[in-house]
């Protein structure tokens, strides 16, 4: 497990550089000048594949881009909305299924409702 968070530690720490709209990969000319435009998702999944086995990754096809932006949409730890302004979703519904099982128990409702109860928060009223 190691290995696969140094490969998004890596991706996160070049996102945090860059401007809030400019695109986080971009294309570079023959002589080493930034494109201002976007890579295609092809490309992002190459170069993603590649940074996941120069990582030493033993399963380096785990990751794409919509690992990318899975991984990402489990760990921000947000509410709805405000993930699906920044990941640019319409829907609602794939927005949710880039979420992660692993955050069904983060910040999970019932798990409140349990805490407050055991505070003596909610007199037993839910």
């Amino acid at each position: 497990m190691a290995k696969v968070e140094k490969v998004v530690s890596s991706i996160l720490a070049m996102s945090q550089d860059a401007a809030a709209e400019a695109p986080l990969f971009v294309g570079m000319s023959k002589a080493s000048r930034l494109s201002p435009a976007k890579l295609s998702d092809r490309a992002v999944s190459r170069i993603v594949g590649q940074a996941a086995r120069d990582a030493g990754s033993e399963r380096p096809e785990r990751f794409s881009v919509y690992s990318l932006r899975a991984g990402f949409a489990t760990a921000a730890g947000v509410d709805l909305a405000r993930l699906m302004r920044q990941t640019k979703h319409k829907s609602a519904d794939v927005a949710l299924a880039h979420l992660r099982p692993a955050e069904l128990w983060r910040k999970n409702p019932t798990q409140a409702v349990w805490d407050a109860s055991a505070k003596g928060g909610n007199d037993g009223d839910v």
